[in-house]
């Protein structure tokens, strides 16, 4: 076949009895509800997987938190990110604004699949060797994924072409999630997504620091009361997105799924949750500097796509996420809880150590204990030198 430049067409995409795969027809794509920023952020995703060397079978995870202008990155297989940097993931969005369909999947080595013939497709269904598997999934991963993906890139420049600075705009810093900071030591990972790591650091850190605001800045005998996973995302992360008016004499919070029984805010007062809204807040100044942050805008994203696990917890989150999944996949073998460590395909109950709370309380524990450790060695010195005095 000749190399022609390539517009933003689907390849061509069969299965074994050589029927074309359903896909939906451009202007359905392009029409279908979605979050902008995401539908840039998938791309990305995309790049930043392959700059890894990562392939179609592992998935890369990117998700923004706007008002702290910081870019979370994490990899199922603990990736490190070597070299990649905020400026470097700015170009590549003036590179998608270009809409070069082409350069894209040349820069990913991913051209090739458009030589493919639907006999030759066909015919690498029948096969058994791993080469042959390996390019169905690339066929696939290019046809459910990337070239939707473009699709929707188009039609945002299109209607809203300030998008794309408006992200770049947002992402000042990055920061790698891995998994030292979201598990003991040699702990197996599998089950895991992309956005469940992320989530499970968000909570774990969060729980963190409202115990050094227990132990360091609160007078005793004030105490901490912890949220439930969800009230964290859903009320107090993005509080803007939920009904601020309440039925005179209603104090009752929603529960979810994964939610860790022992740590319902709802069991608290309201006293105790405007409160505990406050020590939050002053978590989150701390890290935008001493300015405090009402609300975040949360917007996560997956080189693979979104799995339908992962979407149901990102919509109970209340976290901003896109839902395209053509291929119509099958549920995912183990999808671990993030918060919990269950796996929904599972009896087992996970060890207790294993939950985000026990581990966030450890994390806190710790670096309290260094901080305060820091303070008397402080006093001490101080203390001596007005003694010489």
């Amino acid at each position: 076949m000749s190399s022609l430049p390539q517009a933003i067409r689907p390849n061509i995409n069969v299965n074994a009895q050589g029927q074309p795969k359903y896909l939906p027809e451009e202007s359905e794509i392009a029409g279908s509800g979605f979050e902008s920023m995401c539908a840039i952020l998938e791309v990305v995703a995309a790049r930043l997987h392959h700059e890894i060397g990562g392939t179609v079978a592992g998935t890369t995870t990117v998700a923004l938190i706007s008002e702290i202008s910081r870019l979370f990155l994490t990899n199922q297989s603990n990736k490190k990110f070597d070299g990649i940097t905020a400026e470097l993931i700015c170009g590549w969005i003036d590179e998608l604004f270009a809409l070069d369909y082409e350069k894209f999947l040349t820069s990913l080595k991913l051209r090739h699949v458009y030589e493919l013939s639907a006999p030759e497709v066909q015919q690498l269904h029948k096969k058994s060797d791993s080469e042959s598997k390996k390019t169905i999934e690339v066929i696939n991963f290019v046809y459910y994924n990337l070239y939707p993906s473009f699709v929707r890139l188009k039609a945002i420049k299109q209607v809203a072409p300030l998008t794309f600075e408006a992200l770049k705009s947002r992402i000042t810093s990055i920061f790698v999630i891995t998994n030292d900071q979201l598990m003991p030591k040699g702990t197996v990972s599998s089950g895991l997504h992309g956005e469940g790591r992320f989530v499970r650091f968000c909570y774990i850190h969060y729980v963190k620091d409202l115990t050094l605001l227990e132990r360091i800045e609160l007078a005793p005998p004030a105490r901490v009361i912890i949220p439930s996973p969800r009230k964290v995302f859903s009320s107090i992360l993005q509080p803007v997105k939920q009904k601020r008016d309440r039925k005179a004499g209603s104090d009752e919070e929603d529960s979810g799924s994964g939610d860790e029984s022992h740590s319902e805010v709802s069991r608290g007062t309201r006293e105790e949750r405007e409160l505990l809204t406050e020590r939050y807040l002053a978590c989150l100044g701390k890290l935008k500097k001493d300015t405090q942050i009402e609300t975040m805008q949360i917007l996560v994203a997956s080189s693979q796509g979104t799995c339908v696990d992962c979407q149901g917890m990102l919509s109970r989150l209340k976290i901003a996420h896109n839902t395209h999944r053509y291929s119509k996949e099958s549920p995912s073998p183990n999808w671990v809880d993030p918060f919990t460590w269950q796996d929904i395909h599972s009896q087992s109950l996970p060890d207790q150590r294993l939950s985000a709370t026990s581990m966030g309380q450890r994390f806190g524990e710790r670096e309290a204990e260094s901080i305060m450790a820091k303070r008397r060695a402080k006093k001490s010195v101080k203390g001596g030198e007005e003694g010489d005095e």
